[in-house]
């Protein structure tokens, strides 16, 4: 009868898979495929479709690379024809890709053990290939080294030829008066040259033809006639040399004529199981076992749209082998049919079934009643042909088959159609075979309602916004909602609203109480579908927060341990080249070159201004905090403040500063150091003291702390920076320090070192 392939849309599903076949034998098998009805057969293409999804997902496709139907190349070689060289080559890549496959397979046997069996039953030679491979080139040219003799007749052509191409140019230079062109060619493949047509006769030789004006005669001198013929009987020798050479590879090939044939049978069955494996894995498929009950869990008609596409579970569990579907048209109650009609024939292929898991039970066969089987060629009705259908289906069936009815009993007169299909239902019960069928009647629902081996369900209709939602719902009877759906699109007000007074008074009140009960079912029903679907969303963005929590917990915990670790590596850093600078200060203060350890104490001076950044703060300056002046660098803590001007201590002495003239800045802290170099505790003392900007009687005080820290600090030069100016503040200077009983000589600074805007002082070395 009518055609499950067709009918369930499997020729569909394997023209998807057949597109992921890698060549021509493969591609055969997945398009001839049917369903089996044989156990061992089931289980075993089961069995292998299973290794290979789980090998892809695993570890990628099996690799065919150099697979092509050489069936023809390898018959001919039987046949003894002899084989061209891009055939050989075909012949060549077949046992390469015998050994890749072997190779990828080898390493997971032990889990694959299926494909395993079938990729170490291929029968190859390497040394046919290698032996092919050295006699052929890739341009498909027999190479020079295919044989001896060969490579020494090539080698006589070149000389042959170098031959003949000196004496053609020789002559074209002698006779070019009798010539139309300079140019040589080739008639009959001897070389030739182009002679005057009035000058034929001054010319001896052979002529091969004419140009079509008529002109120009093609013509072979006597003094090519020699070489002319010595290069073809090598060129024919060259030919049958090559024929030798091609003959003696196709009878080898010969020798391994039905290994590679019974490859080729093995290889179209590893492809098909490769086409199914990610036609499955796009498809987030996976096989069905074998058992007692039907369950598919989570089922996705493959050909939907997988964005719009509703998943529903479907069981029928023994006692029950009947599932009786009701609901509105366009609801989803066909769709439910052919899933589970479709995921069990494409069991019984071997093929990935899109859902979360699936029991399969063995049936003997599969019954399909669905769609228009009107014939015109038999003079058949849409109803005459489902009774034709129906009435194979009772002749055939047994206990061991499933049967799929779609709208039983329809297309005919309302009271006969309910009695015909529930007398067809008490048939096929009575078989004990399993059943699904999809139903408008509202006297077949009660029918199933009265027992236990029929489960009701219906597929859901959402009666707020009169629209399907493809939802299949277990133990609910469906309504039709004709009525509802007739409002929807428009049809006169006044026709539905007598349509459903016609409707009341053909219904007892049981009936109204029933139908206005299932309705309200329904719709709690539906509310707790949205609510579950809303519970999976609020549980899906949940986990989501919770991982993105974690991963950037993580994320902190990871950053603040790296930034720790730079912290660390730049103090360190500092550290080291504060130390280099230390020691390079010392060697160059004890040279005397008083600019240049200026110079480096004022890089180590930097790497400590840059771990103690000053703070600009908008905030007026307080009593205690701790300060920078901007002129002299000097640092201390604010001990008063009048007006627009501080009381400074810095380092015990006291500074009267303008504000303006303060930066904030954070406490200084010792510089730490893993070797000998040491700055001494009393102060920070400089190689140079600013005095720029200060009066007499407040820069005296300054210059005879400075010169004491300096003296502590055992630093041999200083550089006291007193501008231009009047002079007065340079002679107060140069009058302390002469003073001052540390100080061994001083002198104005060279240009290099501020000229006479700056003053140098020796303090003195103790002896």
């Amino acid at each position: 009868m009518n055609d499950i392939n067709k009918v369930l849309e499997l020729d569909v599903i394997t023209e998807q898979i057949s597109k992921y076949c890698i060549f021509s034998l493969g591609k055969d098998i997945v398009l001839s495929l049917q369903p089996s009805y044989n156990k061992l057969i089931i289980l075993q293409e089961l069995k292998r479709s299973k290794e290979a999804l789980d090998l892809i997902i695993k570890y990628g496709s099996l690799p065919f690379k150099g697979l092509n139907d050489i069936t023809d190349i390898l018959i001919k070689a039987q046949k003894d024809v002899i084989l061209q060289p891009q055939e050989l080559l075909l012949v060549a890549q077949h046992a390469y890709c015998c050994e890749g496959l072997i190779n990828f397979i080898d390493d997971h046997k032990n889990n694959y053990q299926d494909l395993y069996d079938l990729i170490f039953s291929l029968g190859y030679s390497l040394m046919l290939s290698k032996e092919i491979e050295r006699c052929i080139g890739l341009n498909y040219e027999v190479v020079d080294d295919a044989s001896p003799k060969l490579s020494s007749l090539r080698k006589q052509l070149k000389v042959c030829e170098s031959q003949l191409h000196t004496l053609v140019e020789r002559y074209v230079q002698n006779h070019a008066n009798h010539l139309s062109d300079t140019i040589s060619t080739q008639r009959n493949d001897r070389f030739v040259v182009l002679v005057k047509s009035s000058d034929r006769r001054m010319i001896k030789g052979f002529i091969h033809g004419e140009s079509a004006s008529g002109q120009t005669i093609y013509m072979e001198p006597e003094s090519f006639l020699n070489l002319n013929n010595q290069r073809l009987s090598i060129i024919n020798q060259i030919n049958d040399e090559i024929i030798r050479i091609l003959f003696e590879l196709s009878q080898k090939v010969k020798q391994h004529v039905d290994a590679y044939l019974a490859n080729l049978s093995t290889l179209a069955l590893l492809d098909s199981y490769n086409a199914k494996a990610l036609w499955g894995k796009y498809h987030d498929a996976t096989l069905a076992s074998i058992s007692d009950r039907l369950m598919i869990k989570n089922a996705r008609h493959p050909l939907i749209d997988s964005h719009k596409v509703v998943a529903n579970t479907y069981k029928i569990i023994p006692p029950i082998n009947t599932l009786l579907i009701s609901g509105p048209n366009t609801g989803g109650k066909t769709v439910s049919l052919k899933t589970i009609g479709l995921f069990v024939v494409m069991t019984y292929c071997g093929i990935p079934i899109s859902c979360d898991e699936a029991d399969i039970p063995l049936f003997d066969n599969v019954f399909v009643d669905m769609g228009d089987n009107q014939s015109i060629v038999e003079s058949l009705s849409t109803f005459s042909a489902h009774l034709k259908q129906l009435a194979y289906i009772c002749d055939r069936a047994s206990s061991e088959s499933l049967i799929l009815l779609d709208e039983l009993g329809g297309g005919t007169d309302p009271i006969e159609g309910e009695s015909l299909a529930i007398a067809i239902l008490d048939h096929l019960r009575q078989l004990k075979a399993m059943i699904v069928a999809t139903t408008h009647y509202d006297r077949l629902k009660l029918y199933g309602q009265k027992y236990d081996d029929i489960l009701l369900a219906s597929v859901q209709f959402d009666v707020e916004h009169l629209i399907p939602t493809y939802r299949y719902i277990e133990g609910l009877v469906g309504q039709s909602n004709a009525l509802d759906i007739a409002d929807k699109f428009g049809l006169n007000k006044s026709i539905i609203a007598k349509a459903r007074m016609i409707k009341k008074q053909g219904m007892s009140k049981e009936d109204v109480l029933i139908e206005e009960l299932e309705k309200a079912i329904a719709v709690n029903k539906q509310k707790m579908a949205e609510l579950e679907d809303e519970k999976v969303i609020t549980q899906n963005l949940k986990s989501e927060v919770i991982a993105q929590k974690d991963f950037y917990e993580k994320q902190k915990d990871a950053l603040m341990i790296k930034a720790k670790e730079e912290a660390e590596k730049y103090l360190m850093d500092i550290s080291d080249e504060a130390d280099q600078l230390l020691k390079q200060m010392h060697e160059i203060t004890l040279s005397g070159q008083l600019h240049e350890g200026i110079a480096v104490f004022k890089q180590i001076e930097q790497l400590i201004d840059d771990d103690q950044e000053e703070i600009e703060v908008e905030r007026e300056f307080m009593i205690d905090d701790y300060v920078m002046i901007k002129n002299t660098n000097q640092k201390g803590n604010i001990e008063s403040i009048n007006r627009k001007k501080a009381i400074v201590n810095a380092n015990g002495i006291k500074i009267n500063v303008p504000l303006s003239e303060l930066l904030l800045t954070k406490k200084e802290t010792k510089l730490k150091h893993r070797t000998n170099h040491r700055v001494e505790h009393q102060s920070q003392a400089s190689f140079e003291l600013n005095l720029i900007g200060l009066r007499v009687d407040e820069a005296m005080p300054v210059l005879e702390k400075y010169i004491d820290d300096c003296v502590l600090m055992k630093v041999p030069f200083l550089r006291i920076i007193h501008g231009f100016g009047t002079g007065a503040l340079r002679k107060a200077v140069w009058s302390q320090l002469k003073k001052n009983r540390f100080v061994d000589e001083i002198r104005l600074g060279s240009q290099q070192e501020g000229g006479s805007g700056a003053t140098i002082a020796t303090i003195k070395r103790k002896k």
